[in-house]
């Protein structure tokens, strides 16, 4: 993933930044990416106007046991 979506994310024009959370339980590890942006329109650069839609590689399918398809997004107050 940092190979990819970290990367893409960080190559984006109006990415503040990328984090990748890992936590592992067994032989299973749990992650999450934070993104940080400017603006909506920002994200759109990076996932299209469907900005919930959430986007995945090819190589993903190696990796994933589940493939949500939807994004939440935050606002920071």
């Amino acid at each position: 993933m940092q190979d990819t979506g970290i990367k893409e994310y960080k190559q984006t024009p109006g990415n503040q930044g990328a984090w990748m959370l890992t936590r592992v339980e067994g032989d299973r590890a749990d992650i999450i990416t934070l993104s940080f942006w400017d603006s909506y329109a920002a994200i759109e650069g990076f996932a299209g106007t469907d900005i919930e839609q959430a986007v995945y590689y090819p190589e993903d399918d190696d990796y994933l046991l589940e493939r949500p398809t939807k994004v939440l997004h935050y606002e920071i107050k």
